[in-house]
């Protein structure tokens, strides 16, 4: 299965095209030299087999895609900057290079201007405030030191958990204006002490017995509430962000989905910093009615209503994810000018055709959840046929294997707990090798659709799936085993 994806884009300018023999001479040295960075298979330039399609109509911009073996997640931050830096080596005054895509992002290393701005600003006002260098540098050195102190271990925990890349920054930000912030009261209490009358070690006790106690209960307050937060997985600090790009899936590079067919595309990413989703959950997020919230709180149809709507117009839906580190939806809609945007329109003028009504045919349905088992009954009795349910592999198997029990056809959902779907088409195949299967799922993979399709499967639906669509699989499953 191949790994990320990225594009590198070039814009020529000043008159100049990209398939000016300069040009194609630059981008094409800097691709032989991109394709020696760790961890890239394969690079589909404009200029290569089917790299017409890679090159605007006016010659003026230009991409190629560079495909790693690895998700961009599980890739290091080094091979990002040698993707970056190799592509931006092509750089001249007529023509501007960019990589884009989730490897990519990871060289947007945060800025520490807006840090040095605030210890300008903090130094100014305790300037005006005191009046004296000394005064001014004490608390800005004591917060600084501190804030070093905490960016030195967020380095060290960053070798044995996942930290958001904003975190040095965020603890800059904040820390130093809280530091300086209580450091600032500490002392102008100290100072009213002194013009109050009292002694230096009157006013310095005070201040601290005061405002300084003040302090140390308000740090442990928001120590409290922030691990508190943390324990109940409230989101106090993860962001969102939105992102749109022009892309293009060659017919001459492996395909990034099952749905995805050669075309431009806009892409649109959603991209959140939150905890992830966890490996054992990829398969089924896009299940209809699984959803990981309490009774009442979900209907688990969100992202399979989604992915049914952008798959109508010819588009899919990829993801990427990690543990503790956020999440990233990809969807891609075919382009205007696009000849899927045509198949679509022309697909809704065909006239109806009616569905076929069963004729107390057999079905078998085998899923793990109870709703859907449900829905594909009432579905399927609704149209002439007959049906037992199975919630595993396991139990499909008994039923099977009851001789006073036949079938016509088995539906199979591919992501299932216990057997799996993978190994229950094999147990089925192995008892009944005549039984018509159509596997089920909102997310198989092209080696469980494999897998399946060599074990005589040659009928998937793709859920969420119609009525219609449902009924007219199963009748065409049917018809082609007898036949």
């Amino acid at each position: 299965m191949s790994g990320d994806t990225e594009q590198i884009v070039f814009a020529s300018s000043g008159g100049s095209h990209v398939t000016d023999a300069g040009v194609e001479a630059r981008i094409s040295a800097m691709l032989r030299k991109v394709a020696r960075v760790p961890h890239v298979t394969e690079i589909a330039s404009p200029y290569g087999p089917g790299g017409t399609t890679h090159i605007s109509k006016d010659r003026t911009v230009a991409f190629a895609s560079v495909t790693f073996d690895e998700q961009a997640q599980n890739l290091s931050v080094t091979v990002a900057d040698d993707l970056v830096t190799t592509a931006q080596s092509a750089r001249a005054l007529d023509l501007e290079v960019a990589v884009s895509g989730q490897l990519a992002e990871q060289t947007n290393k945060p800025s520490i201007g807006g840090v040095g701005i605030g210890v300008i600003a903090a130094g100014l006002v305790l300037l005006l405030v005191f009046g004296s260098l000394f005064s001014m540098a004490l608390p800005l050195v004591s917060a600084l030191l501190s804030l070093g102190t905490a960016i030195g271990l967020i380095g060290l925990l960053s070798h044995v958990m996942k930290m958001p890349m904003f975190a040095p920054e965020l603890v800059l930000l904040i820390g130093l204006g809280v530091g300086v912030d209580y450091a600032l009261f500490i002392v102008t209490r100290h100072r009213q002490g002194l013009l109050d009358g009292l002694d230096t070690e009157s006013a310095i006790v005070t201040a601290i017995d005061t405002s300084g106690r003040a302090v140390l209960f308000a740090g442990i307050i928001v120590c409290i509430a922030l691990l508190g937060m943390f324990a109940l997985g409230v989101s106090f600090l993860y962001g969102l962000a939105i992102s749109a790009a022009l892309a293009s899936v060659p017919a001459s590079a492996p395909r990034p989905h099952p749905d995805a067919v050669p075309g431009d595309f806009i892409r649109i990413d959603v991209s959140d910093t939150g905890c992830g989703i966890p490996d054992i959950l990829r398969g089924q997020i896009f299940d209809p009615f699984f959803t990981t919230k309490g009774v009442g709180r979900g209907s688990g149809l969100g992202l399979s209503t989604a992915r049914s709507i952008v798959k109508s117009h010819r588009g899919f839906i990829t993801f990427v994810s990690a543990e503790n580190a956020g999440t990233t939806f990809s969807v891609f809609l075919p382009t205007a000018e696009s000849g899927l945007s045509q198949a679509v329109r022309g697909s809704r003028s065909r006239s109806p055709i009616p569905i076929p009504r069963g004729k107390g045919e057999h079905v078998l349905v085998v899923d793990d959840e109870e709703s859907v088992r449900l829905i594909m009954r009432s579905s399927l009795e609704a149209f002439g046929f007959r049906v037992t349910t199975a919630s595993d592999g396991a139990e499909a198997v008994a039923l099977l294997r009851n001789p006073a029990t036949q079938f016509d056809l088995a539906v199979v959902d591919m992501q299932m707990p216990g057997m799996g779907g993978g190994k229950t088409i094999v147990a089925l195949r192995h008892l009944r090798p005549d039984l018509p299967i159509v596997g089920a799922s909102g997310m198989a993979t092209s080696e469980n659709r494999e897998h399946a399709a060599a074990n005589g499967v040659r009928h998937f639906l793709d859920k969420p799936f119609s009525v219609e669509t449902l009924i007219r699989t199963a009748h065409v499953a049917m018809v082609k085993t007898a036949t």
